[in-house]
């Protein structure tokens, strides 16, 4: 058997089913079609395969063959996605499930694409064949289903229409003027004024399709079958209509008109037909009514019509003035008096009837009954300050004046047409406009100059006696502008009852967006309002998607706190609201759904006017120097500065302020004592440019004050309670107010001492810090050796915040000046306690699972209680020291881990330098410990862990989570892309970052500050782990392209501060891990990328992704150097498991995606491409042969390691993200 090569078109996704088509028939003619529609398939093998020359290839070879086929005609970018398909039947499969649409999505595509097809400047062949294509990829989706006896029967009727909807669109793109020529019945006009643009003679009166019955032999002015679907009668259309309000405005000119008469006739022949058009008289022969009714006579001779498609007008740079041979076209229609004619190019002339106008820019247009179409002068355009622009794409003509495009049209072959509205006016009306001295016209005309008067006024003008005024008019104006001027809104009916009992109506709507977020981001939110109480309750948002979680939020809150229902939900028409999911819920709930109707937010007028309420608050202000009150809503607050004066005397107790009670009327206010300055009040809404806000504790003024006794104020002495007649509870939001402007505010942290000394608060910090050298001993008092020159010590000044960014205390520290210290001279040895991150994500885990207590404890001047030289050493020393006195073991895994066993369980102490985290089971130990420590050192318990070294801890039923919303808010500050747009991934897909692209940074500072902290944000955020180990590569020449990746990663953290590990309660304690590689990512040394992780149970809590140290040859390599590294870091979380308890007695599970590597490690056979692998490497097969671990094969899709390797889709970033337990703990604001 034979084989050749196929010649097919490649698939690129959008000729799918042509390539489906040439593909199959050529499989059909080899006799390989049954491996694609699976009628042959793969039969064992019963015999060893022969070797004679006549041997036919198996049926595994014919298939490789089928997908070397495959794979050739497809384009490179869809190889990559067949790779994962073994057969040809899954690879054809999945070509169809991507590329291949028979839903009716599709097939209405294509209808509305066959539908909306148009010639344009297409050839006719390639016309005919793109509207071909469309047709075949339509039939074969409707014919998918048919059963074979009734295809011939479905075909013939689709050729039918076929040809219809060919033949229809191509009369409407090249027959249009064919037809015009048709309707005035003259061959002979072909030839008029448009002879040489190579028009083909018109069609006859068979082949004309009438456009409102759909039958051939007329056209629709002259069809017997029109409709009127205004009246429901036949004989007219609905532009015909006398009924139709629109239609009796043209009728509201039929009055006695004056034109001047007409001169003698003049016959003119065409070359078909002969008709007597009326020529000019002279004034003398003829009356007015003798001109109207030679019109219509002209007219009627001429079988004009009104047919539709004279609104195209041919653009003519050879015409000398816009002309048209329908008046119907035109307006303002007015006798012609001149003796000229039209001369058309074969040398004959045609009478000019009358003059009107087309629209405002369009005037003085020739209307000429036997010209066989509408003609725009080029030159009378731009007299009237038009331009005409011609181009491939069309011809526009603007106004010169304003640039405003007027009328514009394509090009058809080598003509330029327009398609200018007719205006709505009959001929008869059209004629009868004629009059110069119109009634209707006049009066409206000056209605509009005398400023839209009413009727009696404007009659009373107009019929004055005034100089020249002899006529008298009787006037009934119907103005548009008079009554959309005088039209209003009708009111709302008022409803004044209520709901009976709280909680049966419930009003809700949502605000928003912000133009500036919250703190939190926050953007939106909602109002639920009790209709009977008038009690809101307010939730912040930052999406609308959020209020179907608050609402069931809500719910649950008022069936706890108020043993009730909601019975009804009022809100408007918000796709918040009528999302699927939130309509059920509440149609499960039994609660009814009041809507308002669109456009009608009165109907929600409680919800909509508590928006005003929240939004535009007034504040009462009172001024002492005119003893006053105001309210305004354009306040400003100056912190800093105080009502009352600060002054050193003691104020006497007789002076008495005499504040004013709301209660009271505005007028009874009682005088302020003049020894007081009154207070100054500022209602502006900008702040003054030279007054600098300050934090009030940082103010001198303010400082002095606490020393200073306050001018007594006359209170009343009854007590405030708020009202509570509904029982609802009453909360105050102080401390989340205080917190949050404490969190928002800058700290002023002095540089020197001078700066402090000024300042309270930092004086008594310092005075602490004296007070503790003092108590610790820390110095003696020497006289200086004249060889010995000493270090010099400053002040260093800090603050210390909490979770939520509110002030926890001012730290001030003396410290010596270490930088001017030579190594073996002032120092040998500087060590400090750090604990390792990966054994604090190990003990929360442990503590999550086993639902230990935390506790956290800070030493204050740590390094005070230990020797001056080598401090951080020397209290390590002294602390652990005091903690093996007291029966604790320092671990052997991490020095900093101390721990100590008893009956009741364990207990663990981990310190980070002067951070302490105590947990464990046994409670008493506990309690213990803390004293014991306590007693040993100045110590200060700060209660339940939940800030710790810039790590949120939030404690819920369900376990720990632990994330740096805070530390990463601080670093999108210190980017200044708080306003940044965020984005889905950290790096986008394919990006590869090399060491000599893009240009130098002048100032890389920033760079390597904004590196470090992602460095540090990785603690928490795995999800970002890859993409800051590519960053931090270029710290020494950073460029602009590397700092525009980190501003993505920080958009990407941006948008997801609040992320962070979550550990379960009653997680399981067993190991599993997972190691993947990324062979020659690296751009510029072609070295691999190793991503490991290791979970405890479902928590996530050691990862890593690093840069390999030399080049691998093969992916085996990189994977198997990867696969070592996971192996060395689970046994070392092995023995420390060990040491608390958790002891893993079955080996850990190491998953990998590539089978070279396990078969290398699980068969310790020497091979010529592994051994150059260094010995360090092998260590993974000690650990296997040990039953330390077992290496299962995962597949590519399911390897959770993949994160770290390399930039990921959004989708799989997603996913890969979830898997990793990483969560959004919501922030509170």
């Amino acid at each position: 058997m034979s084989f050749g090569q196929v010649c097919v078109d490649h698939v690129v996704g959008t000729n799918y089913s042509t390539w489906a088509f040439q593909f199959e028939l050529f499989l059909k003619g080899k006799d390989l079609w049954g491996h694609i529609d699976g009628t042959d398939v793969e039969k064992p093998s019963t015999f060893e395969k022969s070797q004679d020359v006549g041997f036919s290839p198996s049926w595994a070879v014919l298939d490789a063959r089928i997908m070397s086929w495959l794979l050739g005609s497809v384009e490179p970018h869809i190889v990559t996605h067949l790779r994962p398909h073994r057969s040809a039947q899954s690879m054809w499969a999945y070509l169809k499930k991507v590329y291949h649409q028979d839903n009716d999505a599709r097939r209405f595509q294509l209808e509305h694409a066959i539908a909306m097809f148009q010639h344009g400047s297409l050839s006719i062949q390639d016309y005919y064949s793109a509207f071909l294509t469309l047709w075949h990829e339509y039939a074969d989706l409707v014919t998918a289903d048919v059963p074979i006896a009734a295809l011939s029967t479905i075909q013939t009727i689709h050729a039918t229409t076929r040809r219809d909807q060919f033949l229809m669109k191509l009369q409407q793109s090249l027959s249009t003027q064919a037809i015009l020529e048709q309707s005035h019945g003259s061959s002979g006009t072909a030839t008029v004024a448009y002879a040489a643009q190579g028009r083909g003679p018109p069609m006859h009166s068979k082949n004309l399709q009438c456009f409102c019955c759909k039958e051939y032999g007329h056209i629709a002015a002259t069809c017997p079958k029109k409709f009127c679907s205004y009246c429901k009668k036949k004989g007219h259309i609905i532009k015909e209509c006398r009924i139709r309000p629109q239609n009796r405005q043209a009728q509201a000119f039929q009055t006695s008109v004056i034109i001047p008469p007409i001169a003698t006739s003049a016959t003119h022949d065409s070359p078909s037909t002969a008709c007597s058009v009326p020529a000019p008289l002279a004034p003398d022969y003829c009356t007015p009514e003798m001109v109207q009714q030679m019109l219509i006579s002209a007219l009627s001779a001429m079988g004009f019509q009104g047919n539709n498609s004279t609104k195209i007008w041919y653009v003519d740079s050879g015409a000398s003035n816009h002309m048209t041979n329908n008046p119907t076209a035109l307006c303002h229609v007015r006798p012609y008096t001149g003796q000229s004619s039209i001369q058309t190019a074969n040398g004959s002339s045609l009478p000019i009837a009358a003059i009107g106008d087309a629209s405002s820019k369009f005037t003085d247009v020739f209307l000429a009954p036997q010209l066989s179409t509408n003609l725009i002068s080029v030159g009378q355009l731009v007299d009237n300050n038009c331009a005409v622009n011609f181009s491939g794409n069309g011809c526009v003509v603007q106004d010169q004046v304003t640039g405003k495009p007027i009328a514009k049209g394509p090009k058809v072959g080598r003509l330029f047409p327009l398609f200018l509205p007719v205006p709505d006016f009959s001929p008869l009306s059209s004629i009868k406009s004629f009059a110069c001295n119109n009634v209707s016209d006049l009066s409206m005309v000056w209605h509009r100059r005398l400023g839209h008067p009413n009727t009696q006024i404007l009659s009373h003008v107009l019929n004055s006696d005034l100089p020249g005024n002899k006529d008298r008019y009787s006037l009934s104006l119907e103005c548009d502008s008079c009554k959309l001027g005088k039209s209003k809104t009708l009111p709302f009916p008022l409803h004044a009852s209520r709901a009976s009992h709280c909680f049966d109506l419930i009003h809700s709507d949502v605000w928003g967006p912000s133009p500036i977020s919250s703190y939190e981001k926050f953007k939106y939110y909602v109002t639920f309002i009790d209709d009977h109480s008038r009690f809101t309750w307010v939730y912040f948002l930052r999406s609308k998607s959020e209020v179907f979680r608050t609402f069931t939020e809500f719910l649950a809150y008022v069936d706890n706190q108020f043993s009730t229902s909601i019975k009804t939900l009022r809100t408007d028409s918000g796709g918040e609201y009528l999302s699927t999911e939130f309509q059920a819920f509440l149609a499960s709930k039994g609660i009814i759904h009041q809507r308002s109707c669109p456009s009608t937010p009165q109907q929600n007028g409680v919800a909509e006017r508590k928006n005003r309420h929240l939004l535009d608050v007034g504040f009462v202000c009172y001024d002492p120097t005119l003893h006053r009150t105001r309210i305004s809503r354009n306040v400003i607050f100056f912190e800093n500065q105080h009502f009352f004066p600060v002054s050193s005397s003691t104020v006497s107790s007789s002076s008495t302020v005499v504040l004013p009670s709301f209660e009271q009327q505005f007028s009874d206010l009682h005088p302020i004592s003049s020894r007081f300055q009154p207070g100054i009040v500022y209602t502006r809404r900008s702040r003054p440019q030279s007054l600098s806000v300050a934090h009030p504790i940082y103010d001198p003024t303010t400082l002095q004050m606490q020393s200073v006794a306050a001018p007594s104020v006359r209170r009343s002495s009854r007590v405030s309670v708020p009202p509570n007649r509904y029982g609802f509870p009453s909360s105050s939001s102080g401390n989340s107010i205080s917190a949050l402007t404490a969190a928002l505010s800058k700290f002023d942290i002095p540089t020197c001492y001078s700066h402090a000394a000024k300042h309270d608060c930092w004086r008594q910090a310092m005075q602490e810090e004296i007070a503790a050298l003092e108590a610790n001993h820390t110095w003696d008092i020497e006289p200086c050796p004249p060889t010995i020159v000493p270090l010099g010590c400053k002040w260093v000044y800090s603050v210390k915040v909490r979770s939520d960014g509110s002030l926890d205390r001012y730290k001030a520290r003396l410290v010596a000046l270490g930088n001017n210290q030579e190594y073996g001279v002032n120092y040998e040895e500087t060590f400090a306690p750090v604990a390792k991150m990966t054994t604090v994500r190990t003990i929360l885990a442990l503590a999550a699972s086993s639902d230990w207590p935390l506790h956290q404890m800070d030493v204050k001047n740590a390094f005070l209680h230990g020797i001056l030289k080598s401090a951080p050493r020397a209290w390590f020393d002294k602390f652990r020291t005091t903690l093996l006195q007291f029966s604790f073991r320092q671990s052997k895994y991490n020095t900093s881990l101390f721990l100590r066993k008893s009956d009741m369980g364990i207990v663990v102490l981990l310190v980070y330098v002067d951070d302490i985290v105590i947990t464990g089971f046994d409670s008493a130990l506990l309690g213990q410990l803390k004293t014991h420590l306590s007693e040993s050192f100045h110590m200060k318990d700060l209660g339940s862990l939940t800030y710790f070294l810039g790590l949120e801890v939030h404690h819920s039923p369900s376990g720990i989570s632990l994330n740096q919303h805070k530390y990463a808010s601080d670093l999108v500050a210190t980017a200044g892309l708080q306003g940044a747009t965020s984005v889905d991934t950290p790096m986008e897909l394919n990006v590869k970052l090399r060491k000599e692209e893009g240009d130098l940074l002048a100032d890389p500072s920033l760079y390597r500050k904004l590196v470090g902290s992602l460095v540090y944000l990785t603690i928490t955020r795995p999800d970002i782990s890859f993409v800051v180990q590519q960053v931090s590569q270029f710290l020494q020449t950073p460029r602009h392209l590397h700092l525009a990746a980190v501003r993505r990663i920080i958009r990407y953290v941006q948008g997801t501060s609040t992320r962070g590990l979550f550990f379960p309660v009653g997680n399981s304690t067993r190991l599993a891990a997972y190691s993947d590689a990324d062979w020659a990512g690296c751009a510029d040394t072609r070295r691999s990328s190793t991503g490991w992780c290791v979970f405890l149970g479902d928590a996530l809590i050691s990862w890593k992704s690093k840069k390999q140290d030399r080049v691998s040859k093969s992916s085996t390599e990189s994977e198997y150097r990867a696969m070592s590294l996971a192996c060395s870091e689970i046994i070392w979380l092995r023995g420390l498991l060990a040491e608390l308890d958790f002891s893993e007695t079955d080996p850990t599970p190491l998953h990998a995606d590539n089978t070279s590597a396990i078969q290398i490690t699980a068969n310790p056979v020497y091979h010529e491409r592994t051994k150059h692998i260094e010995v360090d490497c092998h260590s993974i097969r000690e650990a296997f042969e040990a039953r330390v671990i077992t290496l299962p094969h995962i597949s590519t899709d399911l390897q959770i390691a993949d994160i770290f390797t390399k930039a990921l889709p959004r989708h799989r970033h997603c996913l890969l993200s979830s898997k990793l337990m990483l969560v959004d703990q919501p922030a509170s604001i």
